[in-house]
């Protein structure tokens, strides 16, 4: 594989990471819930050092394998052809918010791309490392302490 198309699957990866992460916010049921036990969590974190994520080379998964694949089938494919082929291509591939609208419909993507993402995600446990962000768990192994993304963002939307 020759280093652009690293580069765009990696790329792909970045987003799909952004957009679990907005699908693990929106999972959110009960913010006092998850501050209780995130307080927790932290608690026995202290006594008990780093929670240890699943070591995964993306890149060395059957998923990655075949979104390599994918990306040798559509790299030559023209956006035009995308639009002219499917009328609802920007309702599928973007995201409203309020008045924020993620639009992707403009990239080499489609219906099968965002599966092998999926893919990708679950079989590197992406669920699993947002979830341990959002609970406080210390997973920045390096500094040893939990990361602050989420310590950003305001919880109460």
């Amino acid at each position: 594989m020759n280093p652009w198309s690293n580069r765009c699957l990696g790329g792909l990866w970045a987003q799909m990471s952004g957009f679990a992460s907005t699908l693990g916010r929106s999972q959110i049921h009960n913010v006092q819930e998850i501050s209780r036990t995130r307080q927790q969590n932290i608690e026995s974190i202290r006594t008990t050092g780093a929670v240890m994520l699943k070591k995964i080379d993306p890149t060395r998964t059957k998923s990655w394998q075949a979104l390599a694949s994918h990306f040798n089938e559509m790299k030559d494919i023209h956006m035009k052809d995308l639009f002219h082929e499917d009328a609802r291509r920007f309702e599928k591939f973007s995201l409203r918010f309020r008045d924020i609208v993620v639009d992707y419909s403009k990239n080499r993507v489609t219906e099968n791309t965002l599966d092998l993402l999926i893919q990708l995600a679950d079989e590197v446990h992406l669920a699993d490392a947002i979830e341990k962000m959002f609970q406080g768990d210390r997973i920045n192994e390096t500094e040893n302490r939990a990361v602050l993304h989420v310590a950003l963002r305001n919880r109460h939307n």
